[in-house]
């Protein structure tokens, strides 16, 4: 009998009673140590007594004596899983009176108190099993008499969960036995190893003779650190795996390859272990079902350990003074979730001991992005600061506390699609400092006696109007029907059931006079504990305000429903970090400063003054943006590389993601660099080109960026998989949705091998991230052939799998997906490039969970990325000197065509109507009335245009001349009859393409086009230009060029603009446009001009069909004379990127000639024309 008169001790022999009755009878524990010691895992170190409870040892009786044989492992009271051969002679099964186990036991040589022998009942071997063959090499030993179970003696869990082995290639498993060791014979103490799982490629590889015949899909491999495996002796024994604090037995050794013509293993090949899972429907037959371990509410916990976690003599314990002023941080355990350059918490976390927190689940969701609990105040603070409120009273509050997280456990029924199980446990990397007055931990009812399930002396806290303090406000308990019924109102369905209930703040004007925080918000119930008043959790708010006018009843989780689960997840911590959760060796303190004095020392050598070009102060960081649930962090550095292919389509695609590396540059897979693209540029920042943006409203998110450079790799080996882009105009880091990522520019960084990278992409314009686990290429191209794919190539390829074994997330990368690697430098997380995602557009459909194959970036890519980047400064004008020209043309040689044209009416311009030879073409059909490019009028029957305007020259197209606008705009002005029918709409007959048109690269992408019948050309809205046939007329100054472009009024309104200096010259112009890789080119044939010669100028909005112009007298008067026919342009207005226009007098004696041909010929003109000889 325990008794005590210290409430601790009470407490503890309380506890100790409860865990030996509250067992259930349809459940047996199995897989837990029931000892408290320190383990660490050491290859072939001596087990601890009690650290492998269930393990078995399996003598033969030989000559009177007991000779040790063979390991096992405890499945329940009576049975033990071993091996098929181990209870297996050259006649047949062994005589069960031959064999003796014993549990509990660690030295072979001598027993302990803790050992136990027991004889044998039966000896079941796998029916498939023979001794001629490995496979099915799985035996059940039934004993005479039950085991008793100790803290040293406890059955291990049968591996009842998802037996794929693919989840297990790459895990370290524990072998345990008495196998042989350095010397070659029989160990005389327990010995454990560490033992990872290969996958059956890099098996068979090891030894072909070997495992290439004798590998099936029962049996897998594992191999241990050089010299370590499981060997001679420790056949039958398991191999152990932790999952949720509980062990279970995945395999059992079965064979080894031998050394030489020995009959001793070698320890330098993989060994070949039976797979338990495969077997667990034949295994079932012959055990107590009640120790196989499912998924259940059902949790086995050693209340007695788990108290001590806690501490009661401080917890709970309401601040008010410290060092006699007035703290504004009453309840020190509330903490928040914050990540860097957030500039508002994630959520709201209730600290429960130094090393745990809780909180709501759907606050940790994998986005690859690092976060912190910040405890003690609502803000980092280093130092206590003070105000006095009200003139009199001083308030201070304490320094915080930023705890980076060691690992979340979220709920395994967690759902994100409802509020269920939206529970979390947070385990910190270091523990709080709970010495510090303003950070404690709130207590939990972790006994019978103090989980009441009360509903009274309820208190939730809020933010205070006054400065940035908590409040502790009195709330109510609110009936089921009457919360689920004000929900109901709002057209919210609320399934409370036992692990919710709701609360409202109980008066009014505390409801006015507060805050309400973020969810997870704690729920306090005041106790008297130990003779003190103490605040005990209840639950963490999931929905609902309670603060404000139109405030309704909060929704809080019911922790009461959610401490086994929780006690049972929470261990003693010891302060090393995992090794298994560092992203990088580097990741550590004193690499920080090394990576740092690196950095430092790189810039001061010779010749590495590019390196001034990046920023690592700001490099790397995260930014936060609002999507559908609420509040995400994004990968600043990502910005879409959108491409256009159609010179008269105004609509661009993704190609690629780009990733922002500097200022001014940025980087993109190679492959996204194709043929058949006419424009290229780049989108920074939050962009979503659906979103709706009223003007007075607009907060600026991205930024649309012209392409200056496309620089491709050199093709000499080692050639980059990445292109170089300069930027024309600077990334504005202004917009907090833009920040460059880092380079690894540091030896350190280049040479380390990451065993976890965060991949991003988007989805509809949406960010993504996950966390990735790399694997090896015989493990990739494992999954993918499971998959139904293979890879003939992994040259420079890396790849990667989820992280995450459960609850994984979808998601199909675009090309130029980044990989990032998270590394701790100036004291933050920033984000290095790793690599981006590889084409993977043979492998379909795609692998919405991996694997996800990859280039990494490397030495080589660096340096050239490095050496092609330049100092730049951000420039306002691009015009290049071009004096007047003289442009002197020969005569035409079809001059006599003359009379196919009025000289007398073309190229009039009016200011009603100053473009009347302008017309629109149109598809025929009735439903759609929308142009993509216009045509001009040359005489009454014939326009041209791009060639590109006409998909199909065989199709009938509509041309509109005039307009509904005008027609509108005249009744408005002239309120006569006389504006009606302003627009005429005439069919096509023929239409001819130029008969060296190129569409590829648009060369002679002119077209001429016959009229169904006659345009009337009396009206004064329609007039044809006029073409440059008449002697007097054919030269020209370029000072007299003029362009049209919409005006800023109306798009069916035209205005011309003296071209001036805004002419090109045609090498200056492809130049430029050659940078951007487009698949065009530009010779004596175009006209170039810029639509807009500084960042101050008003944008000449030209348009596809757009004319130049050269203004010429004639026949005393001024005439407009065709000169050009625009064919390419920049998407947006470009100070460096000039429109193009194909020379129309480079094609004015094939117009004439083709004009001059009859109306109706029994033959394609078009084939004449490519093959007639001049």
């Amino acid at each position: 009998m325990c008794f005590s008169l210290k409430w601790f001790a009470v407490l503890l022999c309380f506890m100790y009673f409860v865990s030996e009755t509250s067992g259930q009878e349809n459940y047996l524990t199995c897989g837990r140590r029931k000892i408290k010691s320190e383990y660490l895992i050491h290859n072939g170190i001596g087990a601890k007594a009690g650290h492998w409870p269930w393990h078995a040892a399996i003598f033969h009786r030989i000559g009177g004596k007991n000779k040790y044989e063979c390991g096992g492992s405890i499945l329940d009271e009576n049975t033990i899983l071993t091996a098929s051969h181990c209870v297996h002679t050259t006649s047949g099964v062994i005589s069960k009176s031959r064999v003796v186990v014993d549990v509990g036991r660690i030295h072979l040589k001598e027993g302990n108190e803790y050992t136990q022998t027991h004889l044998v009942k039966e000896i079941i071997v796998h029916p498939g099993f023979s001794k001629n063959s490995i496979i099915n090499d799985i035996a059940l030993i039934k004993l005479s008499s039950n085991i008793t179970m100790t803290k040293y003696v406890q059955p291990v869990c049968l591996w009842t969960m998802d037996s794929n082995q693919e989840l297990i290639v790459g895990r370290n498993g524990t072998v345990v036995g008495f196998g042989l060791n350095e010397q070659d014979v029989v160990s005389d103490q327990l010995k454990q190893a560490l033992i990872g799982v290969v996958d059956p490629l890099t098996c068979i590889a090891s030894d072909r003779a070997v495992f290439g015949t004798h590998l099936t899909p029962e049996i897998f491999c594992g191999k241990g650190q050089t010299g370590v495996s499981a060997c001679n002796g420790d056949s039958g024994g398991g191999m152990f795996f932790e999952v949720g604090g509980k062990w279970f037995v995945r395999g059992l050794v079965s064979f080894i390859p031998l050394r030489g013509n020995t009959e001793l293993c070698d320890p330098l090949k993989p060994t070949a272990y039976t797979d338990v899972a495969k077997y667990l429907e034949w295994i079932k037959q012959y055990i107590d079902q009640r120790v196989l371990s499912f998924e259940s509410d059902v949790y086995d916990i050693d209340y007695e350990e788990k108290l001590r976690l806690f501490n009661f003599g401080t917890c709970g314990v309401k601040l008010s003074k410290v060092d006699n002023y007035t703290t504004s941080w009453p309840l020190p355990w509330v903490g928040f979730v914050t990540a860097p350059n957030e500039d508002t918490y994630r959520c709201v976390v209730t600290l429960i001991s130094e090393w745990y927190a809780v909180g709501p689940a759907h606050c940790f969701q994998n986005d690859g992005v690092e976060i912190f609990v910040l405890l003690g105040y609502a803000l980092e603070t280093l130092e206590a600061e003070c105000f006095v409120k009200k003139g009199y009273e001083t308030i201070c509050h304490l320094p915080s506390q930023k705890r980076r997280i060691q690992s979340v456990i979220v709920h395994p029924k967690f759902d994100m699609n409802n509020y269920a199980n939206n529970i979390a446990l947070i385990e910190l990397r270091s523990p709080a400092d709970t010495t510090q007055p303003n950070v404690k931990p709130i207590c939990m009812p972790v006994t019978s006696e103090l989980r009441t399930n009360s509903k009274n002396n309820l208190h939730e806290p809020s933010l205070s109007h006054v400065r940035i303090s908590l409040k502790n406000i009195p709330v109510r308990y609110v009936e089921s029907a009457e919360c689920t019924k004000q929900y109901f109102e709002q057209n919210i369905v609320l399934p409370l059931g036992n692990t919710h209930f709701c609360v409202e703040i109980a008066n009014e004007e505390d409801k006015r006079n507060c805050h309400s925080m973020k969810e997870g918000t704690p729920l306090q119930e005041m106790k008297i504990f130990n003779g003190t008043e103490r605040y005990f959790l209840r639950g963490f708010k999931l929905i609902g305000n309670s603060c404000g006018s139109f405030s309704k009843a909060t929704v809080f989780n019911n922790m009461e429903e959610y401490l086994d689960w929780i006690l049972y997840n929470m261990r003693y911590n010891m302060l090393e970090p995992s090794e298994a959760l560092r992203i990088a060796s580097i990741n550590t303190t004193q690499q920080d400063t090394t990576l740092e004095t690196e950095w430092s020392m790189l810039q001061q050598q010779p010749g590495k003054e590019q390196l001034r070009l990046f920023n690592m102060d700001t490099c790397g960081l995260t930014s936060t943006l609002n999507q559908n649930l609420g509040q995400l962090t994004a990968m600043p550095w990502i910005g879409f590389f959108e491409v256009s292919e159609n010179v008269t389509g105004e609509l661009t695609s993704t190609r690629s993601l780009v990733v922002l590396i500097s200022e001014w540059y940025a980087i993109a897979p190679k492959s996204s660099i194709q043929n058949g693209v006419v424009w290229r540029h780049i989108i920074l920042g939050k962009y979503n080109p659906e979103a709706v943006c009223l003007p007075h409203s607009c907060v600026r998110t991205h930024q649309e960026v012209d392409i200056k450079t496309v620089i491709m790799p050199p093709s000499d080996p080692p050639s980059s998989v990445f292109v170089l882009i300069e930027l024309l105009e600077p990334a504005d880091l202004r917009i907090p949705y833009i920040r460059p990522i880092c380079l690894p520019l540091m030896d350190p960084l280049l040479q380390n091998k990451p065993t976890e990278v965060i991949l991003s992409s988007t989805n509809s314009y949406a960010f993504l991230s996950k966390k990735l686990t790399m694997v090896n290429e015989m493990i990739c191209q494992q999954r993918l052939m499971y998959e139904g794919f293979y890879i003939t190539s992994f040259m420079n390829i890396s790849c990667g799998i989820e992280a995450a074994q459960f609850k994984q997330t979808q998601m199909i990368p675009k090309l130029g997906s980044p990989l990032q690697m998270a590394v701790w430098f100036g004291g933050q997380t920033r984000y290095f490039l790793h690599g981006m995602f590889y084409d993977q557009r043979q492998i379909s459909p795609p692998l919405i969970y991996g694997p996800y194959l990859f280039y990494t970036v490397g030495y080589s890519d660096i340096k050239w990325i490095v050496e092609n980047m330049q100092e730049k400064v951000l420039q306002t004008s691009f015009l290049t000197t071009t004096k007047n020209e003289r442009v002197t043309l020969r005569p035409v040689q079809h001059a006599s065509k003359r009379t196919l044209f009025n000289f007398d009416t073309c190229g009039i311009s009016t200011s009603s109507y100053p473009m009347p030879w302008m017309g629109y073409v149109l598809p025929n059909a009735a439903f759609n009335n929308e142009s993509s490019c216009s045509v001009t009028l040359i005489s009454d029957r014939y326009v041209v245009g791009p060639a590109d305007c006409f998909d199909d020259s065989r199709e009938v197209y509509v041309v509109q001349f005039g307009s509904e606008g005008l027609e509108m705009e005249c009744s408005e002005i002239y309120i006569s009859e006389s504006c009606t029918s302003l627009f005429q709409r005439i069919a096509t007959q023929k239409i001819f393409l130029h008969p060296q048109y190129n569409r590829s690269n648009y060369q002679n992408g002119i077209a001429l086009v016959r009229l169904a019948h006659p345009v009337d050309t009396s009206l004064p809205y329609v007039k044809p230009i006029c073409l440059p046939i008449i002697d007097t007329i054919r030269s020209y100054d370029t000072s007299s060029l003029v362009m049209v472009g919409h005006s800023s009024f109306s798009d069916s309104m035209y205005r011309v603009i003296l071209v001036d200096d805004k002419y090109l010259d045609p090498a200056e112009c492809q130049k430029r446009w050659q940078g951007l890789k487009v698949s065009f080119n530009i010779d004596w044939s175009n006209h170039c001009v810029i639509t807009k010669r500084s960042t101050e100028e008003e944008c000449v909005d030209v348009f596809a069909g757009a004319t130049l112009h050269s203004l010429q007298k004639h026949a005393s008067s001024y005439r407009h004379f065709l000169r050009g026919i625009l064919v390419h342009s920049q998407r947006a207005c470009s100070i460096y990127y000039p429109a193009v226009y194909t020379n129309t007098d480079a094609h004015l004696e094939w117009i004439l000639e083709t004009m001059a041909q009859p109306a109706s010929l029994p033959f394609d003109l078009q084939k004449e024309l490519i093959f007639r000889s001049k």
